[in-house]
C-alpha cells in the first residue's frame, strides 16, 4: 500500500494524510523545495509540488526526493479535478495540518553532501559541567541546523575553487603526518588553518551557490554552538535540564571524564578519572568518535570552532571545542578561547548553521 509523504528539499518528513496534502495546499506556508511524494516499496513517485496536484506521478529512481522532480513532471499533466460539493463534505478536511516539524536529530543534506542536523530552539543554562549547573540560563529563541561536522577540506576546496589552506593536506606543511592516510580519508579531515575572515568568504560563495534553496548559511553562535553541544531541548521551546547542563563532555551519553579513545586530543592528559590514550598529533577523519544524542560529531577535539561571535569592542573572534592539540580540560562543552578575526592555525576550523533565508 502506497503511503504519503511530505518532503522539504531532499528530507522526508512525511506521513500525511491525504486531506492534510490539501489542507497544505491551501495554507500559503509552502517553500519552492516543498513537495509531497507518494511511496512504494521501491520507488519514489511525485504527487503534488508548489505547481499543483497531479493525476500521474512520475517515477523516480529509489530514495529521490528534491524540488527538481516538479522540473521533471509533465507540464501539460491536467490538474487533479476539483471535488464537487458532495465529495467535499464526504472527506471533511481536519482542523489542524500544519507542515510536519522535524525531530531534534533529524538531517538534511545539501548539494555538497553537507549534513546538518535539527536543533529545536529552547532554554538551558550556559557554563556548567562537573557537577555543577551554569549560572546563567540562555534562551535560543529560532530552530536551527548545525554541521553534523566541521566542514572537510573536500567541501571545502568545492566552494574555493579547489584551495586547500590545512596545514594536514597533501601539498601543506604538515604532510608528513597524514602521509599514509589515502586520498578517500584525507578529504574527509576537517579543513584547518582557517581566519574568521577567510571562513566568510566561504559562507559567501556557499550562499551564492545554494541561493534558490530557501536557507542561508552562518557561523554559529557561541550559545548556539554550547547549546547543541549539550543536546539541546528535547522538543521545540523546551528546556535542557539542569541535570544535563553539569557535564562537560557530550556523547551518546554525558560524561565528566575524557579519554582520546572518545576524542582527538592529547592522549597523555585525559580528563578525570579517563586513562592514557593515544595522541595522533594532528587531525583525523570527522566522524570517528561518537556523537552527542543529536548525531553531531567532533565536538570535542580534533579542531577548535569559529563562532560568530566577537568580544564587545573588538575583532576577537570566539573558538570552541579544543582541538586535536590540546589536553582534555581545554575539551569541556564550556572550553573557549579568543582569537583576531585573521588568526589562522593548524587546528582551527569551522562548523557552519544552516537557518531559513531572511534570519
Amino acid at each position: 500500500m502506497n503511503s504519503w509523504y511530505y518532503a522539504r528539499g531532499k528530507q522526508k518528513l512525511g506521513p500525511i494524510s491525504f486531506d492534510q496534502l490539501q489542507q497544505l495546499a491551501a495554507s500559503g506556508e509552502l517553500q519552492p523545495t516543498d513537495m509531497v511524494l507518494q511511496e512504494d516499496a521501491r520507488i519514489w513517485t511525485a504527487a503534488w509540488s508548489v505547481d499543483g496536484l497531479y493525476p500521474q506521478p512520475v517515477a523516480l529512481p529509489a530514495n529521490t526526493c528534491s524540488s527538481a522532480i516538479k522540473i521533471a513532471l509533465d507540464a501539460q499533466a491536467p490538474k487533479a479535478a476539483t471535488a464537487t460539493p458532495t465529495e467535499s463534505a464526504a472527506r471533511p478536511i481536519p482542523q489542524i495540518a500544519q507542515p510536519i516539524q522535524p525531530r531534534p536529530g533529524d538531517v538534511w543534506t545539501n548539494s555538497l553532501g553537507m549534513k546538518f542536523a535539527f536543533v529545536p530552539r529552547g532554554k538551558f543554562r550556559m557554563g556548567g559541567g562537573g557537577g555543577q549547573r551554569g549560572n546563567d540560563i540562555v534562551e535560543i529563541t529560532s530552530d536551527y541546523y548545525l554541521g553534523v561536522y566541521p566542514v572537510t577540506q573536500a567541501q571545502w576546496q568545492a566552494v574555493m575553487d579547489c584551495y586547500n589552506p590545512s596545514w594536514f593536506s597533501r601539498d601543506g606543511e604538515g604532510q608528513d603526518k597524514v602521509r599514509n592516510i589515502s586520498d578517500a580519508e584525507l578529504k574527509d579531515f576537517p579543513v584547518e588553518n582557517v581566519s574568521w575572515e577567510e571562513c566568510q568568504e566561504f559562507i559567501d560563495k556557499l550562499n551564492e551557490r545554494e541561493a534558490n534553496s530557501g536557507w542561508l548559511y552562518r557561523l554559529p553562535t557561541e550559545a548556539e554552538w554550547e547549546y547543541a553541544c549539550r543536546g539541546g531541548a528535547s522538543s521545540s521551546g523546551g528546556t535542557i535540564s539542569d541535570r544535563d547542563c553539569s557535564f562537560h563532555f557530550y556523547f551518546d551519553r554525558p560524561t565528566n571524564a575524557l579519554s582520546s579513545e572518545q576524542a582527538n586530543f592529547h592522549g597523555n592528559y585525559p580528563y578525570g578519572d579517563a586513562p592514557n590514550g593515544p595522541y595522533l598529533q594532528r587531525t583525523c577523519r570527522v566522524g570517528s568518535y561518537k556523537s552527542n544524542r543529536l548525531g553531531i560529531y567532533d565536538l570535542h577535539g580534533n579542531v577548535w570552532e569559529l563562532c560568530e561571535d566577537s568580544r564587545e569592542g573588538s575583532s576577537y573572534r570566539v573558538l570552541r571545542g579544543g582541538s586535536w592539540d590540546n589536553i582534555g580540560v581545554a575539551c569541556q562543552a564550556v572550553s573557549r578561547s579568543e582569537v583576531a578575526s585573521s588568526f589562522r592555525a593548524n587546528d582551527v576550523g569551522v562548523r557552519l548553521v544552516r537557518v531559513p533565508s531572511g534570519r
